[in-house]
């Protein structure tokens, strides 16, 4: 879920920067799209990676 909170802070951090600074949030909108697919990927990818390693270890041990 770390992914959506980030998703949800960035388009806030895009709001206040629109309406204290007169910015266009456009390019904050996009970093936030790709900051919350990168985590997702990364979500999946992690559990992956730590098995792999589990299992490298277990290997070894024996």
């Amino acid at each position: 879920m770390s992914y959506l909170f980030i998703f949800v802070a960035m388009i806030g951090i895009n709001a206040v920067v629109y309406y204290n600074f007169g910015i266009p949030g456009v390019l904050i909108l996009n970093f936030s799209i790709v900051t919350a697919l990168l985590i997702l990927i990364h979500d999946r990818i992690k559990p992956f990676e730590v098995s792999k390693k589990v299992k490298d270890d277990f290997d070894a041990g024996q």
